[in-house]
């Protein structure tokens, strides 16, 4: 009797440690999911970027006096800030529910380069995109377009 109470002993134990690890397992899975999701999004977000700058004519004009060179800015409005809460209607826009916004910033250093084979009046304009998605995933890409000067 006493070898059965603590086989059956035993045997609650590891069911009891075996129904943690799964709730814990759950917990992780769940975890990867959103933070997947979230990547997603952002990865998804600064191609929102590409396109705004393939669209344009001309180089876009920087938007603040400070020396960060933005030219497109969304988020909470701030120049600086990348990862504060998504206030209603300044997010660029949501991804399956998700929302993002993006940031370009026009790199003077790398820009206004000659471009060999397209002439006097064309210079190549480097910029940084930088996409946020639902405040906690960030990606960063560096992006090129040649413009005509004058145009």
């Amino acid at each position: 009797m006493f070898t059965t109470l603590m086989l059956l002993f035993l045997i609650t134990i590891m069911g009891m440690s075996s129904i943690s690890t799964s709730t814990f397992e759950a917990q992780i899975s769940g975890n990867a999911r959103i933070y997947q999701n979230d990547f997603y999004a952002a990865d998804s977000g600064w191609k929102q970027a590409v396109l705004w700058i393939e669209n344009r004519v001309s180089p876009p004009a920087t938007v603040n006096s400070g020396s960060d060179n933005i030219v497109r800015n969304y988020g909470n409005g701030g120049a600086d800030v990348l990862n504060d809460g998504f206030s209603a209607g300044t997010e660029d826009g949501t991804i399956n529910g998700i929302p993002y916004w993006y940031k370009v910033v026009n790199l003077p250093d790398e820009s206004m380069t000659a471009v060999a084979g397209y002439g006097p009046d064309y210079r190549r304009f480097t910029y940084e995109a930088t996409c946020n998605a639902n405040g906690t995933q960030e990606i960063a890409v560096k992006l090129t377009k040649i413009f005509k000067l004058g145009y």
